[in-house]
């Protein structure tokens, strides 16, 4: 499809017993800024928060308030088209990533800030276009770019550190999770890990430099680390991530891997790129 609409799910039925699915959907008709939605998140206080293709939206079960560039509330957003949002209970802020850089909203002032109010050592971030951004230990905050690698914000030490920014590389990288206690990050077809030394973090390759097609996402299961592709399913590393033969590729399943995540039961779900 190439519009994505905003749903949420009510009711949940197991699909064993056949029963009807009952979705509600919010698109524009219902207040929503634009019907492409890419990020979502909740903030401390409830309110549910909506990323889309033109525009920022707070949602507090009844009505949308839309934060844009053009409009008052919305000014400080670097861009209109919202990439990524994450919540940072510890500090009580929403980082919105956008195409053209990133920005905060503080709720203990209702409104949006600008990085460089709350951590000006990081200024540079107002106008770097952000893929995602998530933090995995406290004052630590990564954000996969664009055009300018992984990023590492660290809000203690006040210092903004780059990682795979060379001309070749600036541009591949598209995850990062924790595995088994240790940070994976994958780079176009190849995975890395990030090996914590006493003030930084050292890169190094692992598997082997197996070479896999294109990789979308990351996802750490079962003492298992999934990489889902573009366009060849995903692969399950049980195992070491130091030899290439604990890797595995799920056959039963073909086509791109477009997102993972586990419900509150353990299961696994998977999104495809066009097989639902």
């Amino acid at each position: 499809m190439r519009w994505l609409t905003l749903i949420i799910l009510l009711v949940f039925s197991q699909f064993a017993t056949g029963q009807q699915l009952l979705f509600e959907n919010y698109t524009s008709e219902q207040g929503l800024s634009q019907n492409s939605c890419y990020t979502i998140s909740q903030d401390g206080d409830g309110f549910m928060w909506f990323g889309t293709q033109d525009g920022l939206n707070r949602f507090d079960g009844k009505q949308f308030k839309v934060f844009l560039p053009q409009n008052e509330i919305g000014k400080k957003l670097p861009s209109n088209y919202i990439t990524s949002l994450f919540f940072d209970s510890s500090k009580n802020l929403m980082w919105v990533g956008t195409l053209a850089g990133l920005c905060l909203y503080d709720p203990s002032k209702d409104s949006l800030v600008r990085v460089a109010e709350l951590f000006p050592y990081a200024a540079i971030m107002e106008k770097t276009p952000i893929k995602k951004i998530i933090s995995f230990k406290k004052e630590e905050y990564w954000l996969i770019t664009y055009n300018n690698g992984l990023l590492l914000l660290n809000t203690q030490t006040k210092k903004l550190s780059a990682f795979f920014n060379t001309e070749e590389n600036k541009a591949r990288v598209s995850s990062i999770v924790t595995h088994e206690g240790k940070l994976v990050v994958a780079l176009f077809n190849h995975i890395y890990g990030l090996a914590p030394t006493k003030d930084a973090y050292l890169p190094i390759k692992l598997l082997n430099g197996y070479v896999f097609p294109e990789i979308k996402e990351l996802h750490s299961y079962r003492n298992a680390l999934l990489i889902g592709t573009l366009t060849k399913g995903y692969y399950t590393v049980d195992g070491t991530l130091t030899d290439s033969a604990n890797i595995l590729p799920f056959s039963i399943m073909t086509g791109g891997i477009g997102c993972f995540t586990e419900d509150e039961k353990g299961r696994l779900w998977i999104g495809t790129r066009g097989a639902g």
